[in-house]
């Protein structure tokens, strides 16, 4: 996935939650300005290519209406970790999205960078602000007891009448875009295994995307076959145990995007390269 990791990082995309550790205590939380003749070929070339960014989701990447980053813009003026905006669909969970090359410091640190034990949730250190990887890893606080601040509400996702009422769906706003995660699995994980990977190659990745899907201790309802394209997001917290060997890993699949004019080019730009490293063509050959 070398050539795709490349692609991606350099720009945005659809996409791809998180190793919380657990709260100890029962408080807290141009288009180019050379004009060029259009010929036939150059013609053809630009509506395959938008008709294969629009068929990835059966049309369902588009372009984002203006000003729809801008309580981004507002959140980042207050605190520059900022990166996006994350809301659990169906629920009152929704918070600011941070990231620093610190892996740890919004473990226990507030959106103003006071301590608190329960932390915000946070986008691990290795993976791309624009949502790029295949596995993008949020890492959030599973309180003690029933509370649901932060990453408790997922605790209800282990039942199966509560998740078939569910929304089952995750929206991370970044200024890239607006993205919607299909929830397909919940598992647990030993905190030691490595599915907070970000980019994997190819063939193990797809591998890893039926290994999570088969091994979801509830049935999400979702039948789609999920291939390399895809591009996932992991919800990473604390066992409802406080087990420190095993994490909740809550995942969802990219369902639909609203891209801004940038993050849309690069996906035009990738998901072509991608279709045509893969036609049965080039396969043979390799």
């Amino acid at each position: 996935m070398q050539k795709a990791k490349h692609y991606f990082i350099v720009g945005t995309l659809v996409l791809s939650l998180f190793l919380a550790a657990c709260s100890k205590g029962e408080e807290q939380q141009t288009e180019s300005s050379v004009e060029v003749e259009p010929s036939e070929v150059t013609e053809t070339t630009e509506e395959t290519t938008k008709e294969v960014v629009t068929s990835l989701y059966d049309g369902r990447i588009t372009r984002a209406a203006e000003g729809f980053d801008q309580k981004i813009v507002e959140l980042r003026e207050q605190n520059a970790d900022t990166i996006g905006w994350i809301s659990i669909d169906g629920t009152e969970n929704e918070y600011p999205l941070m990231q620093t090359e610190d892996n740890e410091f919004y473990l226990l640190h507030d959106f103003d960078k006071e301590d608190l034990p329960l932390g915000m949730p946070y986008l691990d250190a290795s993976n791309s602000p624009w949502m790029t990887d295949q596995n993008s890893v949020i890492y959030g606080h599973m309180p003690y007891g029933e509370r649901t601040m932060k990453f408790g509400v997922l605790r209800y996702y282990k039942d199966q009448d509560y998740v078939d009422d569910a929304a089952k769906t995750v929206t991370i706003t970044t200024n890239s875009g607006i993205y919607v995660y299909r929830l397909f699995s919940l598992h647990t994980v030993s905190a030691y295994a490595p599915y907070r990977d970000a980019n994997v190659p190819e063939d193990e990745y797809v591998q890893f995307l039926q290994e999570t899907k088969a091994a979801s201790e509830v049935d999400f309802h979702f039948d789609r076959e999920l291939t390399a394209k895809d591009r996932i997001v992991t919800l990473s917290t604390c066992t409802t145990e406080h087990d420190d060997d095993y994490r909740i890993a809550v995942v969802g699949v990219l369902e639909k995007a609203q891209l801004s004019p940038e993050a849309f080019a690069t996906a035009e730009e990738f998901y072509a390269s991608f279709d045509q490293e893969n036609s049965p063509v080039q396969a043979e050959a390799k």
